[in-house]
């Protein structure tokens, strides 16, 4: 689970965060791999989505914390192994 907030990573990665809170942004990501790994997913699914247009801010922030929290789910889903 993250520890650190959305709306966050949100200023961070539109280039908002203060210098504290790119401060406490590296410290969690420096935590564990596992934190360093999810800043990642999370970064690559936002400029994934910062690419496409959409038709007003409200919607496209909608649209790109939908995406994020479905490549969560999806990503966190359990890997079912064949039965013997």
């Amino acid at each position: 689970m993250l520890r650190v907030k959305y709306i966050l990573l949100v200023k961070h990665f539109e280039g908002r965060a203060s210098k504290d809170e790119e401060q406490e942004i590296e410290l969690w990501r420096n935590e564990n791999i596992i934190n360093n790994l999810t800043y990642q997913r999370l970064k690559r699914v936002w400029e994934e989505n910062s690419k496409r247009e959409f038709v007003s801010e409200s919607q496209k922030e909608e649209k790109m914390w939908k995406n994020i929290f479905d490549k969560i789910i999806s990503e966190e889903k359990p890997v079912q192994v064949g039965s013997k």
